[in-house]
C-alpha cells in the first residue's frame, strides 16, 4: 500500500533528522502503489505538516532544522562548484557526482563534500593519485586522519567505465545512489549506462531518475584534460598506473582501519571504496526501530 511506502519513506529520512516534501517523498519513494493517500495521513494525525514538509512523530522543530541545512548546503554547493571545475581537468575522470548529505540538500557546518568518481578503465589509480594531488594543492582533500573536515571533498568511492555496477546493494545504498547528483559527465550515454546497470535500486525505490541540471560545461578544462590523457596514454601511462597502483596499496594496505558494521574496504582495479567508518548499520537500524514504532501506533 501506498500508505506504508510513504510512512517507510519518511522513517527512513526521518532518522537523517530530514523532514521531506511532497515532491521529495515521491522521489525517493520505498515501493508503493499509484494513489495518493498523503491527505489522509495528515488529517488522521500520523503524519505532521509544516511549510510543506512532511515528518513523523512530532518532530516539527526539524522544519526549521532543514531550512538552516540548506541554507548551508548552498553555499556548500558553491564552493563545490569551484573545486569541481578543477577536477574536471584531471586525466581519465569520466564521471563525478556529488553525494552524501550534500547530494541532499542537508549538511551542517561541519559536513565534507562526498564524491564519487568514474574513471576510465585501466587508470583508476592514476586518477585518484591525480585528484588526490589537486585537492591537496587546492587545500581542499579529506585526509585519513581528519576526524572532521568541514567542507573538504572526500573523494571515497573510484570506479570505473568498465565496472559501473555497484556492489554494495541494501536501501542505504539505493537511497544513497538515488540521490547522487553529476557534476562532470563527458559522456551523457555513460549515465545512462551507470544507471542501466545498476537496476538493482529499483527493488528498493518506486522510480529512480538521476537530475542532470548540475552537469557543468567543461570550457578550457576539457582541452587540458585531453592533453593529459595523451600525455598519459599508451606505455609511459601503463607504466605510472602500475606504480601509483603498487604504491598505493602498499599505502592502504598499512593503515589502521577499524571498519565498522557494515562499511567496507576495497582496492582494485575496478573499484577503491574507503567506506570503512559507514554509518549504514547504524541507520538501518534505527529505520528498523521507527518502522517497529509505526506499526505499534497503526
Amino acid at each position: 500500500m501506498l500508505k506504508d511506502a510513504i510512512l517507510s519513506t519518511l522513517a527512513y529520512y526521518d532518522v537523517l533528522d530530514m523532514p521531506l516534501s511532497a515532491e521529495e517523498i515521491s522521489r525517493y519513494l520505498i515501493k508503493g502503489d499509484s494513489h495518493d493517500t498523503l491527505p489522509e495521513l495528515v488529517a488522521k494525525g500520523v503524519v505532521g505538516e509544516r511549510e510543506g514538509r512532511y515528518y513523523l512523530f512530532d518532530r516539527e522543530y526539524l522544519v526549521p532544522l532543514k531550512r538552516e541545512r540548506e541554507r548551508l548546503a548552498r553555499l556548500k554547493w558553491e564552493r563545490t562548484y569551484r573545486i569541481m571545475r578543477w577536477l574536471r581537468a584531471v586525466p581519465f575522470i569520466k564521471m563525478a557526482f556529488a553525494s552524501g548529505s550534500l547530494s541532499m540538500n542537508n549538511t551542517d557546518e561541519q559536513s565534507d563534500l562526498d564524491i564519487i568518481i568514474v574513471a576510465r578503465y585501466g587508470r583508476i589509480w592514476l586518477a585518484r593519485l591525480l585528484t588526490l594531488f589537486v585537492l591537496t594543492v587546492l587545500g581542499a582533500r579529506r585526509r585519513h586522519s581528519d576526524t572532521v573536515a568541514p567542507d573538504k571533498i572526500c573523494p571515497n568511492h573510484f570506479i570505473t567505465d568498465e565496472s559501473l555496477a555497484i556492489p554494495f546493494r541494501s536501501l542505504y545504498t539505493a537511497q544513497l545512489y538515488a540521490n547522487l547528483v553529476p557534476l562532470i559527465v563527458r559522456d551523457r550515454s555513460l549515465l545512462e549506462a551507470f544507471q542501466s546497470a545498476n537496476t538493482w535500486v529499483a527493488e528498493h525505490l518506486d522510480h529512480w531518475k538521476i537530475d542532470g541540471t548540475r552537469i557543468f560545461e567543461p570550457g578550457l578544462s576539457a582541452h587540458v584534460q585531453y592533453a593529459g590523457e595523451k600525455l598519459l596514454s599508451g606505455k609511459p601511462g601503463d607504466w605510472l598506473e602500475r606504480h601509483a597502483a603498487t604504491w598505493q596499496r602498499r599505502r592502504i594496505a598499512t593503515r589502521p582501519l577499524a571498519i565498522r558494521p557494515g562499511g567496507h574496504l576495497t582496492y582494485t582495479d575496478n573499484a577503491l571504496a574507503f567506506h570503512a567508518g559507514s554509518s549504514e548499520a547504524e541507520i538501518l537500524k534505527h529505520y528498523e526501530d521507527h518502522q517497529s514504532k509505526l506499526t505499534a501506533g497503526l
